[in-house]
């Protein structure tokens, strides 16, 4: 349903900052406009890796949960261990990728003249 939803995005050329997965079961490759993606997955005949779409340039972390025997495709996510994971990454996207993207956007005001710089004015 999420991967749905970004393709829908990425028709109307609206970028997708962060998209985080729960045991997907059957997503779809990432479409470009994401830039970040967090896929928490069990291979336990329910959860799969994702994978990255033709022209996806962002990143992409797939975290196997496989191991763990607390979490099942029905409390993945519910997680507060994996929800505190989730917080620290949009902590980054937001300080480190739209911060800088920000700063880089914003225009830089008009310098004055001053009458030195400007000899009709002598």
């Amino acid at each position: 349903m999420i991967f749905d939803a970004a393709y829908d995005l990425d028709q109307r050329n609206i970028p997708v900052e962060l998209l985080v997965s729960f045991g997907a079961t059957n997503p779809r490759p990432v479409p470009k406009n994401v830039l970040h993606v967090v896929n928490f997955f069990q291979q336990n005949g329910f959860g799969k890796p994702v994978s990255p779409g033709p022209d996806f340039k962002g990143e992409l972390t797939n975290i196997d949960l496989t191991a763990e025997t607390g979490l099942s495709h029905t409390t993945i996510e519910k997680s507060p261990r994996l929800h505190a994971m989730v917080m620290r990454k949009i902590t980054t996207v937001v300080e480190k990728d739209l911060a800088a993207r920000t700063k880089g956007s914003k225009k830089k005001a008009p310098k004055k003249k001053t009458a030195a710089a400007n000899p009709a004015a002598q």
